[in-house]
């Protein structure tokens, strides 16, 4: 039975209405407006009409509490940042309701339950208009790697209405919509300094890994390596003056992080295992859940798991033809690669499909330049026919 809870309708005009505004940047009127209302639809009839109020994770759970507990200790989401006096203790706080300092989306939880009402579809909200912004962020990564305006506006257009990127943002409360923004976040502003050198650039990167930190901490590192790859890689040179600045003044931000992290990263570090199996697990971490393995109650990710499986000889094809083609986004793969192999150290069950999403427009910038290349050789194989007739 249909029925609209208030703040499933804010939600709706959270949705509409950034997202058209957001996507103003990217695309025409008419299309930012359809694809907009799209996805604000499927919004609208997931929270309406299918969910139960039950999820198949845990973690939504905990971040639900997490909020909820946040409401008895300040009386607004922003008291934390704006209460010098008592910053101390407001941090140490938000670590106790966390259990740690990966406290950002429980607060993120927070700030929607109180902008639009407790609900379980209000953080899912903002999760769908955080998609709206990686898309803008990918878009223009391409536009400054020299990609062609329409390829671009395309790839952005299949992250949006990509299976993974609708389910995991409209079905699920957790916090890899918001890692993926981050990690597509910084990568931007990597890119932005290859043109341009600006200290709003620099207090963007700060902000970009104060997210990170306080989300998913062991994330930077590999970011921050990829990064250093792209510019040591075969031609042993660097690229720009300006991003090899961004590097250095991201070297002490890395160590500091590591240092606060150590005894957490030790930990992390003891449970990884690499053996003979390794090169499977690697496989494992771009095709988790196997459809067929999935549990009862995890059907909302049968569809996308299904397709995700499909997509796989897509994803290899696309990240050997973006290494060949397009040595300007290299350092996508080089993150996708270093990630695969620290994930492929952990046991199975310990990994799932919520690790792949935090880097999932990478994944899917690469299914679509296969597809691309695939509809390059067909209009060739067509257009020789042609002649030949």
């Amino acid at each position: 039975m249909f029925s609209l809870a208030p703040e499933v309708f804010a939600g709706f005009l959270l949705i509409l209405g950034l997202g058209t505004l957001i996507l103003l940047k990217c695309f025409s009127k008419k299309v930012a407006i359809l694809v907009a209302t799209f996805k604000a639809l499927i919004f609208v009839l997931f929270y309406s009409l299918i969910y139960d109020g039950y999820s198949i994770y845990r973690d939504s759970f905990v971040y639900r509490q997490e909020s909820l507990r946040y409401f008895k200790h300040f009386k607004h989401p922003f008291e934390f940042f704006f209460d010098i006096s008592s910053f101390n203790s407001n941090f140490r706080i938000l670590r106790k309701i966390a259990e740690g300092i990966h406290f950002m989306y429980g607060w993120l939880n927070h700030l929607m339950d109180y902008l639009i009402g407790i609900n379980d579809a209000s953080p899912a909200a903002l999760n769908i208009v955080l998609t709206f912004i990686t898309a803008a962020f990918l878009y223009e990564i391409l536009i400054r790697s020299q990609i062609q305006k329409s390829i671009a506006k395309l790839c952005a257009l299949f992250y949006l209405l990509h299976w993974d990127t609708i389910t995991w943002s409209t079905v699920f409360n957790l916090k890899e919509i918001f890692l993926n923004f981050c990690v597509t976040y910084l990568l931007y502003i990597y890119v932005r300094l290859q043109d341009e050198r600006s200290a709003v650039l620099y207090l963007n990167a700060l902000l970009a890994l104060f997210f990170l930190f306080f989300t998913r901490f062991y994330l930077f590192p590999f970011i921050f390596t990829a990064l250093l790859l792209n510019h040591l890689r075969w031609e042993k040179k660097f690229l720009k003056k300006a991003c090899v600045a961004f590097l250095i003044s991201l070297l002490p931000i890395t160590l500091l992080f590591t240092i606060f992290s150590l005894d957490t990263l030790i930990r992390v570090s003891g449970n990884l295992n690499f053996n003979f199996m390794t090169p499977v697990y690697f496989i494992r971490f771009f095709l988790t859940p196997i459809p067929i393995n999935l549990p009862i109650n995890a059907t909302y990710e049968f569809l996308s798991a299904s397709l995700n499986l499909i997509s796989f000889p897509l994803l290899l094809f696309g990240l050997y033809r973006i290494y060949i083609d397009k040595p300007q986004l290299r350092f996508l793969i080089y993150l996708l690669v270093i990630l695969g192999v620290f994930y492929a150290g952990f046991p199975p069950s310990s990994i799932g499909s919520r690790h792949r999403i935090q880097v999932s427009s990478s994944i899917i910038l690469c299914q679509f330049y296969a597809l691309y290349i695939i509809y390059l050789k067909l209009i060739s194989v067509r257009v020789k026919h042609d002649q030949v007739d």
